[in-house]
């Protein structure tokens, strides 16, 4: 299959119609946005390839399963804060794991007091104190939350997060020590991915992220360089997908 035929196909699948009771509009406006989208990803996709030699089908894989995992820890944290911020009583069980997907069993296990941690981090507010959930007592995670800020480890996603933040912050350090001068390298995707023995969409998270600093710039079918992407340049910024 030629390269722009499969750019094309994985751009359908991720922008797929949407079925006629869910169009809003025109029906000719909404055809032209659909294909304006996947014109734009597939464009994307063949940048991507272009500018760091990455398979657009396993760029498009894992980028999907890097939502999956924010959007699962996404589900976690919102019922923490069902569960334990809302006054003047929580959400019911039962109504919270229908909305989430979940068994009410599945539901009042799903998030751990780190999760707890991070919502009373992102509020400013401690927990509603009640008598307990589970083993943990609400007051001993309310005591957390500060802490829990600054060491949270998520169990689905966040460990990731983690990870895109210590790579992004280590080539940081070494742009701003030196060690990566104005206008050298930067390691290549493939090359960050198995020195640090992490998905390629937490390495392209953590080059995005430097890319906005502008600490470095891409350029297509050349590679990654320290610094911000020259104005009298020709060459297209290479997106560095989230």
């Amino acid at each position: 299959m030629m390269l722009s035929d499969l750019c094309e196909s994985i751009a359908v699948l991720l922008v797929p119609t949407p079925s006629p009771e869910k169009q809003c509009g025109d029906p000719d406006d909404v055809l032209e946005g659909l294909l304006q989208e996947r014109r734009a990803t597939a464009e994307r996709l063949w940048t991507i390839w272009e500018g760091a030699d990455e398979d657009p089908l396993l760029v498009a894989l894992s980028e999907a399963h890097w939502r999956r995992r924010q959007a699962d820890h996404e589900v976690r944290r919102l019922l923490a804060f069902g569960r334990e911020f809302v006054r003047p009583r929580p959400y019911e069980l039962a109504v919270l794991a229908e909305a989430g997907g979940l068994s009410a069993s599945g539901a009042k296990t799903a998030y751990k007091a780190h999760h707890v941690a991070e919502v009373a981090a992102a509020l400013g507010r401690s927990p509603v104190r009640r008598p307990s959930h589970g083993t943990a007592r609400l007051s001993d995670r309310g005591a957390q939350a500060n802490e829990g800020a600054r060491s949270v480890q998520p169990a689905a996603g966040g460990t990731e997060s983690l990870r895109y933040r210590r790579i992004a912050a280590g080539l940081r350090d070494q742009i701003q020590s030196g060690a990566l001068p104005q206008g050298s390298r930067v390691p290549s995707v493939r090359d960050l991915m198995a020195a640090h023995g992490v998905a390629m969409a937490t390495v392209r998270h953590a080059l995005q992220v430097l890319t906005d600093e502008q600490l470095i710039h891409a350029v297509q079918g050349v590679g990654t360089f320290v610094g911000p992407l020259p104005a009298h340049s020709g060459t297209g910024h290479a997106e560095v997908s989230q």
